[in-house]
């Protein structure tokens, strides 16, 4: 059986993945909240799990969409995406050095509150 890969049917099928994994991210921030008001977690504990599980959850998202659009590429070799969102050359070139040094910034940051 082969299916058939349109535009239409490829976001009637991703249109639920997103809701789905905040669903799971949810349900799992009110577990672990529950369990830190029994008295199972400390709040440390409960906040840590809280940010893996969002993290492995945009992981896996992120990991899904690659896998979609890798899918797409091989089924229209011909046909590539186009760029969905244009992105202006100075603004790339500013991304460029200002992720990094976003990032270097949220580590230490992250890090002056923590201690």
């Amino acid at each position: 059986m082969t299916t058939v890969s349109t535009p239409q049917t490829i976001h009637r099928v991703d249109r639920g993945i997103g809701w789905g994994f905040a669903a799971v991210v949810v349900a799992a921030w009110i577990v672990l909240l529950g369990l830190h008001f029994i008295g199972r977690f400390t709040l440390d504990v409960a906040f840590f799990l809280a940010a893996f599980v969002l993290a492995a959850a945009i992981f896996l998202v992120s990991l899904y969409a690659a896998a979609r659009l890798f899918e797409h590429h091989r089924l229209h070799r011909a046909d590539r995406m186009p760029n969905l969102l244009p992105v202006p050359t100075w603004l790339a070139t500013y991304a460029r050095y200002l992720t990094p040094v976003g990032f270097v910034a949220g580590i230490i940051f992250g890090h002056y509150f923590w201690h």
